[in-house]
C-alpha cells in the first residue's frame, strides 16, 4: 500500500516510529518514481525533523523537494490551521492543491497524513470520522490517493478500529477498492467487504441513493461481503424505491440479497455474475 492506485483512501495504524518511517518512505519513493506529486503531513515530528530522516532514506528526495514535487507540512499549515479541524476548509484547501498539481503536470497527488493531531481536546475533531467517510467517497475516480497513518500507542483500540472502518484500505483487513471512471451512476468494487470496511462503503454507496438516473453496482468482483455489506446494498436500492438500480454480484451475495428481500424491491434486478 506504499504504491496506491489514485482514488484510494488507506488508513495505515502503527505501533513503532521504525514502522511509520519505513511506510512513509516507502510512499515518497514511489511516488517520486510515478511523478506525482507528494504531500506529507506531519506532527509528531517538526518538517526538518522528518525531512532529515527521508534524506536519508529515499535517494531521490532532496532533489525532489526542492523541485517542489515533494511538500513536508506541520498539521498546523493543514488540518490545524487556524487551531481548529474544520472539514469544510480541509476541502477548499486540497481542491486548491489538486488545481496546482495539475498545472505544475503531475500525474496526480499523493498524501501522506499523520494523525496524531487528532486528540480530544483539538476543537472540531468530534467531526473526523465524518469527514473519513466522506473522503472515502470524494476520492473515488479522482486525482489523489491518501493515506491517513494513526499511532496506536496514542489512540485506543477502538478508536483506531472506527478510523479504519471509515477507509477501505487497511492493511491486515479486507481491502475494497473502487475503480474509477466507470461512468455516470455505475460503481464498481472489488475485493471483500466487511465490518472492517463498512462506514467507507456506506459513504461511497451514500451519493447514488439521490441519482434519478438509473445506478448500477457492479460488484460482480467482489469475492466477499458479508450480511451488513449486503444490507448497505439493500438499504441503497429501499432508497432508490421507483428507480432502476441494478446490483451485479456473484452467487454467495445474490443469496444474501434476496434472503433479505432487495430483490423485492421494485426496479431492482440482481444478476449473478458466473463469469
Amino acid at each position: 500500500m506504499t504504491s496506491p492506485e489514485l482514488g484510494e483512501h488507506i488508513s495505515f495504524p502503527f505501533d513503532s516510529d521504525a514502522a511509520t518511517l519505513s511506510f512513509t518512505a516507502g510512499f515518497v519513493a514511489n511516488g517520486i518514481r510515478r511523478h506525482h506529486r507528494v504531500v506529507l503531513i506531519t506532527h509528531a515530528l517538526a518538517p526538518a525533523d522528518l525531512h532529515a530522516l527521508l534524506a536519508a532514506r529515499v535517494p531521490a528526495f532532496a532533489a525532489a523537494v526542492d523541485a517542489g514535487q515533494v511538500l513536508v507540512l506541520p498539521a498546523t499549515a493543514a488540518q490545524l490551521l487556524g487551531g481548529s479541524f474544520d472539514p469544510d476548509r480541509m476541502v477548499t484547501d486540497f481542491d486548491v492543491l489538486i488545481a496546482r498539481t495539475r498545472q505544475d503536470g503531475y500525474a496526480g497527488l499523493w498524501v501522506s497524513a499523520d494523525m496524531s493531531w487528532a486528540t480530544p481536546d483539538v476543537p472540531g475533531v468530534e467531526r473526523l470520522f465524518d469527514f473519513e467517510a466522506a473522503s472515502s467517497a470524494r476520492l473515488v475516480g479522482g486525482p489523489v490517493a491518501a493515506v491517513c497513518q494513526y499511532d496506536r500507542r496514542l489512540f485506543d483500540a477502538a478508536f483506531v478500529d472506527q478510523a479504519c472502518a471509515r477507509h477501505p484500505l487497511t492493511p491486515g483487513q479486507a481491502p475494497l477498492r473502487f475503480a474509477a471512471n466507470a461512468g455516470p451512476g455505475v460503481l464498481v468494487m472489488s475485493g471483500e467487504a466487511d465490518l472492517t470496511n463498512r462506514e467507507a462503503l456506506a459513504a461511497v454507496l451514500d451519493p447514488l441513493a439521490g441519482m434519478e438516473d438509473d445506478v448500477t453496482v457492479d460488484a460482480a468482483a467482489v469475492r466477499f461481503a458479508d450480511a451488513g455489506a449486503a444490507q448497505l446494498l439493500a438499504r441503497l436500492a429501499w432508497r432508490r424505491a421507483g428507480r432502476r438500480t441494478e446490483i451485479r454480484c456473484s452467487p454467495a451475495i445474490e443469496r444474501l440479497l434476496r434472503a433479505i428481500g432487495a430483490d423485492n424491491v421494485a426496479q431492482v434486478t440482481i444478476e449473478p455474475a458466473y463469469g
